[in-house]
């Protein structure tokens, strides 16, 4: 549980810095925003905080960097980024999303150093 509320944090803080760093759709980049689209099946104009509420982990990290281009969060949120992805936290929010699958204790450390 503890290993999901860090995921959920993150998720949340991620997708709060997208929305207010690229309030504008055409401020990121356009194929993620095409394929993201895709799945919103979106006709016309489609707000960010949508195409955030419909992203996962490695979506939202890679809008984040790109909506934190020339802005000072930039070097953060690519360290960031590097750190999920040797962490590879993408396994553990595919653990934390199927239940009955194995959880081993190495996978909240990972969230821990997060």
């Amino acid at each position: 549980m503890q290993s999901a509320m860090v995921l959920f944090a993150l998720e949340e803080a991620l997708g709060t810095f997208v929305v207010q760093a690229a309030p504008q759709p055409e401020s990121l980049p356009p194929a993620m925003r095409a394929e993201i689209e895709k799945r919103i099946n979106g006709a016309g104009f489609v707000p960010v905080s949508q195409i955030v509420q419909e992203t996962y982990i490695k979506e939202v990290i890679d809008l984040a960097t790109a909506a934190s281009k020339d802005r000072s969060e930039g070097e953060s949120l690519a360290r960031l980024r590097t750190l999920v992805e040797v962490l590879d936290a993408f396994e553990v929010r595919n653990a934390v999303c199927h239940p009955n699958r194995p959880f081993p204790e190495c996978y909240w450390h990972r969230m821990a150093a997060l």
